[in-house]
C-alpha cells in the first residue's frame, strides 16, 4: 500500500472498536492488512444495519461480505497499531492513483501545509488529454508566497517521487462551494500546466540544444520550453524520462543511461 505513514508518536489515535463490534483493515483484493498498513476500514459486529431503506445500489456498494462476515466499508482509510489502537489515515474518495502508484490526496496536503509559509493548500490531479496526469497545488501563503523550487524540495523530503505535485499555484483564496467547502471541481477545471511559475526563458543557441529542447516538448506536449527549464519541474516523471531517454538514443545515436536525465534534468 502507498498511502504514507507516520510513526506512532506523529499520528493521534481515534481509539477501539467498542464492544460487540469488529473492525477490520482491508487492502486491495479484499484481504486484511497486518498491523501497521493501512487500508479500508470496515466495521461489523451487532451495531451494523442490514442496509440503507429503499436504496439497494448503495446497500450492496457499502454492506459487504468479507470472510463469511457482514461488514460496512467506511470509506475511511486507517491502520491498525501494534498497540490496538486506530489511526485514522484518509478518505477513499480523495485517494487517486498517479502513474500507477495510489495517493492519498490529504496526505500530500498534510506535508505541504507543514511549510510555514502555507496558510491553506489544496492538491488535485489533472490530465493533458495525451495519458499524461500531475499533480496540482493550490495554496494560499501567509505573507509573501515561496517558489515552486522551494515547496518542490519541501515536499520531496517527505513524499515519494510520484506524489510529489509538478505544479504549484499561489491563489489570493480558494474557491468555496455554496455550503462553505473548497470547491475542488472548480480547481480541477482551471487551465495550470506544468510549466514554472516564474522562470527566465532561455532559448536553445546550438543544433544540440535545439533538438533536446523538442524532445522535451514531444514528451511533455509543451511548447516554449527553455534551456534552463528542468525537465522534472515541467511536469516530468521517471516514466516520462524513460521515453525521453529512448528518444535521444535514437536521435542521437548515443547509448544514454536514464539517470543521465535525472543528473541533467536541463537541455
Amino acid at each position: 500500500n502507498e498511502i504514507s505513514i507516520a510513526d506512532d508518536n506523529e499520528r493521534v489515535p481515534i481509539g477501539r472498536p467498542i464492544a460487540n463490534t469488529e473492525i477490520r483493515i482491508v487492502g486491495e483484493h479484499m484481504k486484511s492488512c497486518p498491523p501497521g498498513e493501512a487500508g479500508e476500514l470496515f466495521i461489523g459486529g451487532a451495531g451494523v444495519g442490514r442496509g440503507y431503506l429503499n436504496s439497494p445500489e448503495l446497500t450492496s456498494q457499502r454492506f459487504v461480505t468479507n470472510e463469511d462476515k457482514r461488514f460496512y466499508r467506511t470509506g475511511d482509510f486507517a491502520r491498525l497499531r501494534a498497540d490496538g489502537m486506530l489511526e485514522f489515515a484518509g478518505r477513499r474518495d480523495q485517494q487517486i492513483k498517479i502513474r500507477g502508484f495510489r495517493v492519498e490526496l490529504a496526505e500530500v496536503e498534510t506535508a505541504l501545509t507543514a511549510h510555514p509559509a502555507l496558510r491553506e493548500c489544496v492538491v488535485v490531479i489533472k490530465a493533458d488529454g495525451h495519458e499524461n496526469t500531475w499533480l496540482v497545488a493550490y495554496f494560499v501563503p501567509a505573507a509573501d508566497a515561496p517558489s515552486a523550487s522551494e515547496l518542490r524540495a519541501f515536499a520531496s523530503a517527505t513524499l515519494p517521487e510520484h506524489a510529489v505535485p509538478s505544479t504549484f499555484v499561489a491563489l489570493d483564496a480558494l474557491p468555496l462551494s455554496a455550503n462553505g467547502k473548497v470547491n475542488r471541481l472548480a480547481l480541477s477545471k482551471r487551465q495550470d500546466s506544468p510549466v514554472l511559475e516564474s522562470r527566465t526563458y532561455i532559448a536553445p543557441g546550438t543544433e544540440a540544444e535545439r533538438e533536446l529542447v523538442a524532445i522535451f516538448g514531444e514528451v511533455l506536449h509543451l511548447d516554449h520550453i527553455g534551456i534552463d527549464d528542468n525537465f522534472f519541474e515541467l511536469g516530468g516523471n521517471s516514466l516520462l524520462a524513460g521515453q525521453a531517454i529512448a528518444r535521444v538514443r535514437r536521435r542521437f545515436k548515443i547509448d544514454a543511461p536514464i539517470t543521465w536525465l535525472f543528473e541533467r534534468p536541463r537541455a
